[in-house]
């Protein structure tokens, strides 16, 4: 069964067969649980969800990754069918298999759905004898594009939060812009682009030096000065560790500082 051609009725039963699953109401009682970022399936008129996606009681986020790669939530059976068959980039192993024994990483999961993708036109050219036509997006520029896809909606999710202009950040901070440009150089201080001009996260300033300090301390940990997204998106998504879909930045504002840094150093130290 090819995961990219669109799941035959016929297959249904075989993925709830080699699938452990639980309903989705208990599942999105699990932490980082969103239906958007899941496999649902619909197995007799009940929404259940594979049991792979979750460990001890947290969503993995490796999980949401490949599944928002996929597109689970508009082809859950394509989806479901993708976790299930054995890869080559994995060494023969399975997507589920490998998050079992938790050798699954971001890279390998986009690896594995570009290579998916490739064998697809080989087997399309081997059963025609023709030649593959792209009418579908080349492999390789399919990947790039979910990735972009992807992309672009954390970049609109970070920029719905509280932004000041440079001048207005150096204001707040009571240095000059100058200054303020030496700190975001030196990754001390978030800076990101919104529609051509820098903005800075304005939950990293605040009459509060001790809290200050912590922002700064910790936006060195994440190494803001070579990927200030990916440490803005860090900051102001919801963390698989926190309950309630808490974000750290949530964390800073009540005070709660040393399970930040915990938090942080879950982060750092994480292979996914």
């Amino acid at each position: 069964m090819d995961p990219f051609s669109g799941t035959e009725t016929a297959h249904y039963a075989a993925i709830l067969h080699d699938l452990d699953c639980i309903p989705l109401q208990v599942a999105l009682g699990c932490v980082g649980a969103s239906e958007a970022d899941l496999v649902v399936l619909d197995d007799a008129g009940t929404k259940v969800c594979p049991a792979f996606q979750f460990e001890s009681d947290l969503v993995s986020p490796v999980v949401v990754y490949a599944n928002r790669l996929l597109g689970a939530s508009s082809d859950p059976w394509r989806a479901a069918a993708w976790w299930c068959r054995s890869a080559e980039p994995l060494g023969g192993a399975t997507p589920v298999e490998c998050l079992k024994d938790q050798t699954l990483t971001e890279r390998k999961v986009t690896e594995t759905i570009a290579w998916h993708r490739r064998m697809q036109h080989v087997l399309r050219e081997a059963l025609t004898g023709q030649a593959v036509v792209d009418d579908d997006v080349p492999w390789d520029q399919f990947i790039r594009a979910r990735v972009e896809k992807v992309d672009a909606a954390v970049e609109t999710h970070i920029l719905r939060n509280d932004m000041l202009t440079l001048p207005s950040a150096a204001e707040r901070a009571g240095i000059s812009v100058e200054d303020l440009t030496n700190c975001i150089r030196s990754g001390e201080l978030i800076a990101i682009a919104d529609a051509g001009e820098q903005v800075v996260p304005a939950f990293q300033i605040s009459d509060d030096m001790q809290r200050n300090e912590l922002v700064r301390t910790i936006n060195g940990l994440l190494d803001v000065a070579r990927s200030p997204w990916a440490a803005a998106s860090w900051w102001t998504q919801p963390s698989a560790y926190l309950e309630k879909e808490l974000n750290p930045v949530q964390l800073l504002d009540a005070g709660k500082h040393e399970l930040l840094m915990q938090l942080v150093d879950a982060e750092i130290n994480c292979e996914v």
